[in-house]
C-alpha cells in the first residue's frame, strides 16, 4: 500500500505552548508512521505579525 504524503508548514512563534503540543506537534507524532511527512518552517509568514523591521530583515536575508 502506498504510503500517505502530509506537508506541514510551521508558523515561528518563539517558545512551544501547550496549545502548540496538543494542537499541532503531539498530532505530528501521532501521524508519523502513516503518513511520508514534510514539515517546514514557513519563516515568510512571520511577516504577518507586528514585527521590528530591521530585526526582521537580518532573519530573511542573513
Amino acid at each position: 500500500m502506498k504510503q500517505k504524503l502530509m506537508l506541514i508548514g510551521v508558523r515561528p512563534s518563539g517558545s512551544i505552548t501547550l496549545g502548540n503540543y496538543l494542537g499541532a506537534i503531539k498530532n505530528f507524532v501521532d501521524r508519523q508512521d502513516t503518513y511520508k511527512s514534510y514539515i517546514f518552517i514557513a519563516d515568510l509568514h512571520a511577516i504577518t505579525s507586528p514585527q521590528n523591521p530591521q530585526k526582521l530583515s537580518i532573519c530573511l536575508w542573513n
